[in-house]
């Protein structure tokens, strides 16, 4: 259920590139279905930090790459000294 809700959302984010709206209308779709709405305040808070915490991979993959881009510039950078 987990990993088919993180993949749900992901895939709203892709498609839309705002994943607040999406993330709040498919909260309330899970919750209508399930028929806890009542457990939608409560729950919701977590929810969204499970689901920042499901998104860290890219955010780290983001960052590698620009510590990769900062490294390539200053290898390129470095003077040529004669050994």
């Amino acid at each position: 259920m987990r990993s088919d809700f993180a993949g749900e959302n992901a895939r709203l984010v892709r498609l839309s590139g705002d994943r607040s709206v999406h993330l709040d209308d498919h909260l309330d779709n899970l919750a209508a279905s399930s028929g806890r709405v009542g457990e939608r305040a409560i729950g919701e808070r977590g929810e969204r930090e499970r689901l920042v915490r499901a998104s860290m991979p890219f955010a780290s993959q983001a960052n590698a790459t620009a510590v990769a881009i900062v490294v390539a510039v200053a290898v390129i950078r470095r003077p040529m000294v004669p050994v």
